[in-house]
């Protein structure tokens, strides 16, 4: 007979394949892996249905139908356990593979590169592409073998690098390396094992300029840089010298649907002139149903000649072309700070499905992610504002059927596309569109002198726009009057859109002025009027109305609160800032009531939504100074909707602090928009928050912020795949700050952050990192009492109770978690309590269940509507029903367990944690399994 566990479990007697059901794939597996000195019965039964209690009749039932099918292979066994012996001429690919694993070390180790390469490839090609699929779960001795075997398999695949690299292979493996650091991108081992091919492949600049990649890679993932053996690899490739260095894998979950996106912004009800243009964009658009290639249209030309106005207004038109949706995003390249790629790409990604948690983390899986989204679909994309080549390609779909309309004021000579290059208005279109702003009856009376405002404006359409917006709010100039004011302005390098801004900017009263230089502050994007109610200090409204009429500020539609939103184009932007520039006094105010006016809503608002379940909540502000009233309204009669509404002008705020180098107002805005992005699940936007805080304070040698930054970047990093081996070397540094300020509260927060990381790690040394984490978190529990620090104090006790119900000591870990939640129930209301006591009782249920007390852990679950679900937390209410299935089937009740399977994995699916559901669906394929 031959077994094969590598992969799919798979047994064949004579060349013939056995059958076998799905659970008894997972109990030939586990006895395969266990070995000759087997598996006790208790173990195995935990192994295959997560219990044990109840179950010694199922196994036995399986057993003996599986002696059967496999003679003479599963000797008696019963309670003092069972296992699976081979016999003369059984063959097993575990065993294959080890020995030609082994043949390949010692290859390796005489020098024979060759023959190594041979026999590391051979022994990884017995793996399948879902390695040790059918090989349960369970904890225990068979947890610990599963993950020395992968752990030994990425030795292998690392072995074979290392072999091929001394074999000369240099420029051949190449791509093998590249594709590895796709898996696994923080890998010192890979990038090191890729410089030293590239240096030795004659590419020795691209690998010192790798290294510098690698580096700010690794400092902007964890503020930790590359570690001493990649700097001096470094320095040796730098030398000229050579030398060889000697990986790990990160899956990525798929995104969840969403409904078509609609995202154009409105058109203008007067577009005027460019005929041609329309006509002929709309006819290369509409005409592209047959394509195998994709149509893209890039728009160029001078600031304000209507570049975007002409992107949009076409979009508008060839809508129906487009069925799956319209895409629309701007990328900023005039403004202060162009948009960063990797953030449209999120933001397009999340606009198609894809739930923040879900986002690849680099811009390349982002992009590959877009393209697969966007294949087979017919989808306009309009890319505004673009800086160059190198903001648009990342951007773009990789099949035919979606179209892309491009706008920039540089010439983009890279790409297969059509271009367009723009030029001003004629003179009769300009005439026109003044007509259409002031009137053509007042176009008639004064011919001479409407023709002498066009011919100042250039034939741009802005300056048209912001003259007739001037002409209007003073209907009793003539004509001529107004004419002979532009004729007297010095157009500066802003061009005669700035110059005509500046006209009407010095026309108006002093409190207009101040409200057009204030909102610059607001942010490059839109903003809802209280915002500048807040900066002003006063009701803006009347102002709104004034800038509005002279389009020194645009109408940017509604929000989700039914606010008008506004917005300064680019030019006028940068004309508002450089005006509020020159008034440092001015500007500085300002800047503290954006700070602190944000501080303060963001506090109301955190106030009203429950605590997240993992860090205590900031301390409450004791009153507010600059949070105007309405968005206080606003946020006590919706606060989630204010949150959603707002969450990207607070990270704004936080961006803009850290800017400004006020760490500490950016750490107070953090602190309280941190629940929300977890409630949430933006767990990729609460980490680039975090992470740029740190950075900022490590630049200020702020310290104690630095270490409070890397705590929570950490934290996050840890609950993500693979993340915990990640995050350990920065808990370990926030740690040792901590401790040297004698910051007690802090330090107990690290130890138990890492005693929960030290937890989640895998691989041959199960057995102390375990230990290493239950240390940490007596000591962190010791701390916490010390500093009366009731949250962290919970998380503690928890914590150790779940470690302790990893290493089998059942009694302790239940007392340590039922501590947990009677100190959780104390806690009062308001200071996150309800989310502590949630969360604490579902570890509970977790060490109950694995001690095998199924009645205790259902009582526990009902608790779930009244305690839980409240919370409105979707993932969190799945996974007590998740618990409450587990406590079911140990009990034997497999039809209510499977409806609780069933339940939680359609709540965890519409969450977007799709892993989850795919657990749930297995489990709930072996709640309905016929037993034989």
């Amino acid at each position: 007979m031959r077994f094969e566990v590598l992969g799919r479990l798979s047994v064949y007697a004579n060349d013939q394949r056995v059958p076998l059901s799905p659970l008894r794939r997972r109990l030939v597996a586990a006895l395969l892996l266990s070995g000759p000195a087997g598996i006790l019965a208790e173990d195995l039964m935990t192994a295959l249905w997560g219990d044990s209690w109840g179950r010694e009749g199922s196994l036995k039932t399986q057993v003996s139908a599986l002696r059967l099918l496999l003679p003479d292979r599963i000797p008696p066994g019963g309670s003092v356990g069972y296992r699976l012996d081979l016999q003369p001429g059984d063959s097993f690919d575990l065993h294959d593979y080890k020995a030609l694993a082994g043949d390949g070390r010692a290859f390796a180790n005489r020098g024979d590169y060759a023959r190594a390469v041979k026999s590391f490839a051979r022994a990884l090609a017995l793996w399948g592409d879902s390695p040790l699929a059918d090989v349960p779960d369970g904890g225990g001795k068979l947890l610990l073998s599963r993950d020395e075997l992968l752990a030994d398999r990425k030795g292998t695949v690392m072995a074979l690098l290392q072999a091929r690299l001394q074999l000369g292979q240099h420029r051949e493996m190449l791509n093998e390396v590249r594709r590895e650091l796709a898996q696994d991108p923080l890998s010192e081992q890979l990038h090191g094992m890729l410089m030293t091919a590239l240096h030795r492949s004659g590419e020795r600049i691209q690998a010192l300029q790798h290294y510098e990649t690698v580096s700010a890679l690794l400092t902007g993932e964890s503020g930790v840089g590359p570690g001493p053996e990649l700097r001096q690899l470094r320095e040796e490739i730098a030398a000229d010298e050579d030398r060889a260095m000697p990986a790990s894998q990160r899956p990525r979950v798929a995104p969840h649907a969403w409904p078509p996106p609609a995202q154009l912004p409105p058109d203008v009800i007067d577009y005027t002139g460019r005929e041609d243009d329309v006509q002929m964009l709309v006819d290369y658009f509409t005409s592209a149903e047959n394509d195998t290639g994709m149509r893209i249209a890039s728009i160029t030309g001078p600031g304000g000649v209507g570049k975007s106005a002409l992107a949009v207004h076409v979009a508008h038109l060839i809508r129906h072309a487009y069925p799956d949706g319209q895409l629309y995003v701007r990328l900023e390249a005039m403004s202060e700070r162009p948009r960063d790629v990797s953030q449209v790409l999120a933001e397009l990604l999340g606009s198609l499905g894809v739930h923040p948690q879900d986002l690849p983390r680099t811009p390349a899986e982002r992009t590959a992610l877009l393209r697969s989204l966007l294949a087979g679909r017919r989808m306009l994309l309009v890319l505004d504002d673009v800086l160059g080549a190198h903001q648009v390609n990342p951007l773009l779909p990789g099949t035919a059927g979606c179209g892309v309309i491009i706008s920039s004021r540089v010439h983009l000579a890279e790409g297969a596309m059509r271009r367009w290059r723009l030029y001003p208005l004629t003179r009769t279109e300009s005439l026109h569109l003044l007509g259409e702003i002031i009137g053509h009856d007042r176009i008639a009376s004064e011919p001479g002198a409407a023709a002498d405002v066009v011919e100042t404006c250039d034939g741009f359409p802005l300056a048209i726009r912001v003259a007739g917006a001037r002409l209007t709010a003073q209907p009793h100039w003539s004509l001529r009057y107004f004419a002979d004011r532009l004729a007297a302005l010095d157009s500066d390098e802003r061009g005669v859109a700035a110059s005509i801004a500046a006209d009407s900017y010095h026309a108006l009263p002093e409190d207009a002025r101040h409200a057009f230089r204030v909102v610059a502050l607001a942010g490059p994007g839109d903003f809802p009027s209280w915002v500048a109610t807040m900066l002003l200090g006063a009701d803006a409204e009347i102002l709104l109305e004034t800038l509005t009429a002279h389009s020194l500020l645009a109408p940017a539609g509604s929000d989700a609160l039914g606010q008008p939103r506004y917005r300064q184009h680019g030019l006028l932007h940068t004309f508002a800032s450089d005006r509020l520039a020159e008034r440092i006094a001015e500007r500085d105010a300002v800047v503290d009531r954006l700070l602190l006016g944000w501080l303060e809503l963001a506090d109301l608002a955190d106030s009203l939504i429950p605590h997240e379940p993992h860090s205590p909540p900031p301390a409450r502000l004791s009153k507010s100074l600059y949070a105007p009233p309405l968005a206080r309204r606003f946020i006590q009669a919706d606060t989630q909707a204010w949150f959603a509404s707002e969450a990207g002008n607070l990270l704004d705020v936080v961006r803009f602090a850290c800017r400004e180098q006020r760490v500490q107002s950016a750490v107070g805005v953090a602190l309280r928009i941190h629940s929300y992005l977890f409630w949430a699940r933006r767990s990729r936007d609460a980490q680039d928050m975090w992470r740029l805080i740190m950075h900022t304070a490590i630049a200020g040698k702020d310290e104690r912020l630095a270490a409070e930054a890397r705590l929570r970047l950490a934290i996050l990093i840890s609950r993500s795949p693979g993340g915990a081996e990640r995050a350990i070397p920065m808990l370990n540094m926030s740690a040792d700050v901590f401790r040297s300020i004698i910051d007690r509260r802090a330090l107990a927060r690290s130890l138990v952050a890492r005693a929960v990381a030290g937890e989640r790690l895998t691989g041959g040394q199960r057995h102390q990192h375990l230990s290493q984490a239950t240390d940490d978190a007596v000591q962190g529990l010791e701390i916490a009492q010390t500093a009366r620090d009731v949250h962290t104090e919970v998380a503690c006790r928890r914590t150790l109770g779940f470690i302790l119900s990893r290493r089998g000591l059942h009694a302790e870990a239940i007392m340590r978690c039922r501590e947990a939640v009677r100190l959780a129930e104390t806690m009062p209301t308001g200071t996150g309590q309800q989310a502590y006591e949630a969360y604490t009782l579902w570890m509970l249920g977790r060490v109950e269940l694995a001690a095998g007390h199924y009645d205790t852990v259902l009582d526990l679950c009902s608790r779930r509507a009244d305690l839980v679900s409240p919370l409105g937390h979707v993932a969190g209410d799945a996974s007590y029903l998740e618990m409450e299935g587990d406590a079911l089937l140990g009990l034997g009740r497999r039809k209510e367990a499977a409806e609780r399977f069933a339940e939680a994995a359609t709540q965890y699916q519409g969450d977007g944690t799709g892993h989850h559901a795919d657990r749930c669906r297995s489990k709930l394929a072996a709640a309905m399994e016929v037993t034989v």
